[in-house]
């Protein structure tokens, strides 16, 4: 049955009085969205993916109520976005799908979920009730001692040269582009870089994080594409890189100013062509994961004194973020400040106290030359 054919009006009963919503006969309920994200998360750290998926996969098709005997699974072809009529879904028996299918079904199993909560019950609700009790007192210390923080980011913006940042960041999010961020070491570039993963399309899948400048060539390659079982000393099995961990998500490449002009090459064909290929291997994998590099270097400078590649500067800078330096921002300096003593008051169950005025004026009088880190 097609969209356009059915009597949305007829389907959908609404009752002022009770309070109650019906839809093809059957009670309904309205879920916020920011509700069942808050749930994901919770369900996906708490639980891993796997029984997160699980668990939603069944609770959006829990309300079937189907007359045929045999099982019909629904599995969506393309996600719609917000200039789409709707999204693209296929059905079908179970009896008629292949076994490329069996992972993806495998989630409207009750047995996959059982599975998953038969490996360790008891911990997984210690980890919930404990996750609660932290969620609760890191609220209370955030609204009494950094109400200007913004808990969802963990970023405070106060300052103008934030607050534009901040937007202008949000604003790329949504760009499904390559971003390279530069700023001072410890000024917060990969906080920036996670505001970019979470305001994306790509906020369902894995941010991961590389430092390019604290591992050398040999082990960078390996460590980004992957290795085969016998490709060096020690490689005893297959290892997917992070290029592949990071697979419909987002790859931080943090200090990329640091990595070697012959890794330089490697990384632009694989940004170029979207696809790696595992030391010790022959073959190409395909990947799809967008790239934000993070530098506290000038790498325009670097190209015109030979150590950095034009071509690869022109790809990684598609779209550049500016974190300014905390002396910069000066506005940010006090509720930074109360964020991080409410933290550390957490952290060693300590009283939470203001901060004393011969401190603030001390903070607010120092150059920060590390940032918010020294901070």
């Amino acid at each position: 049955m097609r969209v356009e054919n059915l009597n949305h009006q007829a389907l959908l009963v609404m009752e002022a009085e009770g309070g109650l919503i019906h839809f093809a006969a059957q009670r309904a309920i309205l879920l916020d969205a920011v509700a069942m994200d808050v749930l994901r998360k919770y369900l996906a750290a708490n639980f891993g993916l796997t029984a997160a998926r699980t668990v939603l996969t069944q609770f959006a098709f829990a309300g079937e109520r189907l007359a045929s005997a045999k099982e019909i699974y629904v599995l969506e072809r393309h996600r719609g976005g917000k200039d789409d009529a709707a999204s693209r879904l296929s059905s079908g028996v179970r009896e008629a799908r292949g076994d490329e299918q069996a992972e993806k079904l495998l989630f409207f199993e009750a047995t996959q979920l059982e599975a998953c909560l038969e490996k360790s019950p008891q911990r997984m609700t210690e980890s919930l009730e404990v996750a609660g009790r932290k969620l609760r007192d890191h609220r209370r210390a955030w609204v009494r001692l950094a109400p200007d923080r913004d808990e969802a980011l963990g970023i405070v913006a106060k300052s103008v040269a934030m607050r534009r940042l901040v937007d202008l960041a949000y604003r790329v999010a949504k760009v499904d582009s390559t971003v390279l961020i530069r700023g001072e070491s410890g000024s917060g570039k990969e906080r920036i870089a996670r505001l970019l993963h979470e305001g994306s399309s790509r906020a369902t899948g894995p941010f991961v994080a590389v430092n390019c400048g604290a591992i050398t060539e040999s082990l960078l390659e390996a460590e980004l594409f992957g290795h085969a079982r016998g490709a060096f000393t020690g490689a005893t099995h297959d290892r997917p890189g992070l290029f592949e961990a990071a697979q419909h998500g987002t790859l931080l490449l943090d200090e990329v100013g640091e990595v070697s002009p012959g890794m330089q090459v490697k990384l632009l064909r694989a940004l170029q062509e979207r696809e790696v290929r595992r030391v010790g291997e022959n073959k190409n994998r395909k990947v799809d994961v967008r790239i934000v590099a993070a530098t506290n270097r000038d790498l325009a400078h670097g190209v015109a004194g030979g150590n950095f590649r034009q071509d690869l500067y022109y790809r990684l800078k598609v779209v550049e973020l500016h974190v300014p330096a905390l002396r910069e921002r000066r506005e940010d300096i006090l509720p930074l400040a109360y964020a991080l003593l409410a933290e550390a008051a957490l952290r060693m169950k300590r009283p939470i106290f203001a901060l004393a005025p011969g401190v603030a004026a001390q903070l607010l009088g120092y150059p920060w030359p590390g940032n918010v880190r020294k901070l």
